[in-house]
């Protein structure tokens, strides 16, 4: 008896409707049961998920391979079709699975973990796991939605014509009171982190970034806001490259310099003047705005509205600024793309689960993979 393994290459995740993004983990699930391997095997290179062709490693004779029974932990592997070769390789070959030392359907059902937001030791003890396998998972599907996010910034043009954007850099007073409280002098320096959230949006979509990075593509706005920005001031004073002062004015630059790149023409920036001066924020970028004190002071002194619709707004992304705090700076990079990744792909577990499918498959698969249909013997 033979099953066959269907090489569909016209499915495109995109084009999936809500419906199909709220089942499709009911779709998947059963072919996570035990003995459903070929099935799960035909869906995963259907899904561009594992290679659905093969080569011969070179040391041997780089002939086409088929799949072949084998014992090994996924019951098959990829053995060449001359006779007499000893060629082989294990299906994981070139796939995110290829580093990942558990049964094939455990390690889906610890990407729907991650997606579910579950901690590493939950996840390693429902699937009975080492938490380092978990550990390995989760920072891999972190990467491939950090990179998703990094190639795809179109997504993130914020604002637009009568749209309204609110903007901070962490820790601030009205971001994070509670954690400036916590701050004594000896300290570290906190990472600044810029947010900016897009108030069309329900709840709001935030952009973030380490203040500090340093993007090519902002590199020319950012001198050009940096050197306008560092004109002598009317008294006079000595400046210090060394200074906070000076920092801060930096700091200001690159605000300026990432809103001119993010924030679509026409949109209303709400921002702290420390961050978002008026002046320079016109001249620089062509976008106008008022300052978050003014609002404040229209506050009555009773209520303190808008001072708590403010930090409601930015409760969420005060955690993750938080939490970022506590990381190493590329962990912390990458820790914030993944929470601007759910905020686009995970309006469910579901929908998280097919989205990071589907940009797993579009990282490891193989354009140039030759399309054809092989077989498993039984």
């Amino acid at each position: 008896m033979k099953a066959e393994v269907k090489d569909v290459y016209d499915f495109d995740w995109s084009n999936a409707c809500d419906e199909g993004k709220e089942s499709f983990i009911n779709l998947l699930l059963p072919l996570l049961d035990s003995g459903q391997e070929i099935d799960l095997y035909n869906w995963l290179k259907e899904h561009r998920l594992l290679l659905r062709s093969g080569k011969c490693p070179s040391k041997f004779c780089g002939a086409d391979m088929i799949w072949s029974k084998a014992r090994v932990r996924d019951k098959y592997n990829w053995k060449c079709s001359m006779k007499g070769c000893a060629g082989r390789l294990p299906i994981r070959h070139s796939s995110f699975f290829s580093n990942i030392h558990c049964e094939m359907r455990k390690a889906l059902e610890t990407i729907l973990g991650w997606c579910e937001r579950q901690s590493v030791e939950e996840c390693a003890s429902r699937l009975d796991l080492c938490p380092r396998v978990v550990t390995r998972i989760y920072k891999q599907c972190i990467d491939v939605a950090a990179e998703n996010i990094a190639a795809h910034q179109e997504e993130w043009a914020l604002g637009g014509i009568g749209g309204v954007v609110l903007v901070d850099v962490f820790p601030s007073v009205y971001m994070s009171p509670n954690y400036l409280a916590k701050q004594s002098p000896n300290e570290a320096r906190p990472k600044r982190i810029l947010c900016i959230a897009d108030l069309k949006c329900l709840p709001p979509r935030v952009w973030m970034t380490l203040l500090d990075d340093k993007f090519e593509d902002l590199k020319k706005v950012k001198e050009e806001c940096e050197e306008q920005l560092s004109e002598p001031p009317v008294k006079k004073k000595r400046i210090s490259w060394k200074g906070g002062g000076d920092r801060e004015e930096k700091g200001v630059g690159a605000v300026l310099a990432h809103l001119a790149q993010i924030v679509l023409p026409g949109t209303k920036v709400v921002g702290t003047s420390r961050w978002v001066p008026q002046q320079p924020l016109q001249r620089l970028t062509g976008l106008c705005g008022v300052s978050v004190e003014s609002l404040v002071a229209l506050d009555q002194p009773d209520t303190k509205c808008m001072l708590n619709n403010l930090r409601g707004i930015w409760r969420t992304t005060s955690e993750i600024c938080e939490e970022a705090q506590t990381l190493p700076r590329r962990d912390a990079r990458q820790y914030m793309l993944e929470y601007m990744w759910r905020q686009i792909n995970g309006s469910s577990s579901s929908a998280a689960l097919e989205n990071i499918l589907g940009h797993i498959a579009s990282h490891y698969s193989d354009a140039k993979a030759a399309v054809k249909v092989e077989t498993i013997d039984l």
